[in-house]
């Protein structure tokens, strides 16, 4: 893989819309990790 992939945007925004919790970007970076993790075992 060339050029790194970003997770999309949307989930993220209606999870921070719908979660005011303190856990938010700990969540959110373990789902960021998760989808890297994917990406690299099943390439786009």
């Amino acid at each position: 893989m060339t050029e790194r992939s970003t997770p999309p945007r949307l989930p993220g925004r209606i999870f921070r819309f719908f979660s005011n919790h303190a856990f938010t970007e700990d969540l959110l970076g373990d789902a960021e990790e998760l989808y890297h993790a994917d990406l690299e075992k099943y390439p786009v």
